[in-house]
């Protein structure tokens, strides 16, 4: 008969270094010494009966929220929980650890990603957010061989900060701490307080936060894969005209855009939500059908892409500085994403992941520090 794996506890564990940190708490990369994995491990200072610090609470409810969702969830594109291990003085929560750093700072390091990635990215989110608006979950407290039931888990929060790859580009999402919880009734001011930004919130939901149902996770969706294929966020503002663009404005796709992927973006931005694409239909889009059973090697291609270089003589001026091009200010392309600096602009060099080149190469200074940041994240 197999052995239960002992619990786990602090002293089990050797800090290599802080990979994140929030106003009340912090995020360690961990080796556990027992079986020699890496994990990430969030750090909360106790809350005593003393202190009535509302905010410190509000984040310590949404993290034991956080906590019984995960614990429910068994998929292979949400992040596994592990442990709860709790002192005197601190609440520590394990999850795995995924080296591969989350979608939006890949999105700075390249501006756009290659379409096929695109793909096989939204199919492994709608996939996970399919399962928790559909599927079949585990009981909290977890009970030894208790029945599954059917939960339905609306996310609330999808962006690409939430969403985190692994070493091999797997595809996890993560921060459930404004997630709907089928065990519990949260106010929607809570809520509300726990949602980062605006630029991903469905029409409805910023009408009225207690309007979400899984087709507001799926509009969320839409703002990413826009994000993906366009380089930036499909509504742009200070936060009241942004809102009110969202709920009135149609979604302005370029030309450019993959046909499919232009066909998905407005499906899942449909302003009224009983018109939009939502559940295993998404997954049965153009754009993203049988994307989910790629080989490795499929999924390792789909990363290749050189920048296609814009008209050098389309464009009079830096598209850093401004300053005209002339004898003494040269032209060039940046190799990592298309467009035309002045050689002052473009004088670094770096490595450009997932690209045909084999050494580094000459890149604007701000696709410079966006790689470097890329680089330390991974």
């Amino acid at each position: 008969m197999a052995t239960r794996a002992a619990p786990m506890k602090p002293d089990d564990f050797v800090t290599l270094h802080r990979i994140g940190e929030g106003a009340f708490s912090k995020v360690y990369l961990k080796r556990h010494v027992v079986d020699d994995k890496l994990y990430a491990v969030k750090v909360l200072k106790r809350l005593h009966e003393s202190e009535d610090d509302e905010a410190q609470k509000r984040i310590l409810a949404a993290t034991k929220r956080e906590v019984r969702i995960l614990t429910m969830c068994q998929h292979p594109h949400i992040i596994q929980f592990y442990a709860t291990m709790q002192s005197d003085d601190e609440s520590q929560y394990v999850t795995e650890y995924c080296e591969g750093g989350d979608l939006s700072t890949l999105i700075r390091a390249k501006r756009t990603l290659p379409t096929p990635a695109v793909r096989y990215i939204t199919a492994q989110v709608a996939s996970a957010l399919h399962y928790l608006h559909a599927a079949e979950k585990r009981s909290f407290p977890l009970v030894a061989g208790a029945p599954l039931r059917k939960a339905t888990i609306i996310h609330r929060d999808v962006k690409p900060q939430n969403i985190v790859l692994t070493a091999t580009r797997q595809v996890k999402l993560i921060d459930f701490g404004s997630a709907s919880n089928p065990l519990e009734e949260i106010p929607a001011d809570q809520v509300m307080s726990f949602v980062g930004t605006v630029h991903y919130m469905a029409p409805e939901m910023l009408q009225n936060p207690d309007n979400t149902s899984p087709a507001t996770d799926f509009w969320s969706l839409g703002c990413v894969v826009y994000e993906m294929l366009v380089g930036r966020r499909p509504f742009e503002g200070a936060t009241y005209p942004l809102m009110n663009d969202i709920c009135t404005k149609p979604v302005d796709i370029p030309a450019w855009v993959d046909p499919d992927g232009a066909d998905l973006i407005r499906q899942l931005m449909a302003k009224e939500h009983t018109e939009r694409l939502y559940g295993e239909k998404v997954l049965e889009h153009p754009f993203l059908k049988d994307t989910l059973s790629w080989s490795t090697q499929d999924m390792a291609r789909s990363w290749i892409r050189n920048a296609e270089w814009e008209s050098d003589g389309d464009v009079k001026k830096c598209r850093l500085c401004s300053k005209d091009f002339g004898l003494l200010r040269r032209r060039h392309h940046c190799r990592n994403c298309g467009r035309v600096f002045c050689h002052e602009c473009s004088d670094k060099v770096s490595p450009i992941p997932d690209s045909t080149y084999r050494a580094a190469e000459r890149v604007c200074h701000d696709c410079y520090a966006n790689l470097v940041e890329a680089s330390h994240a991974s």
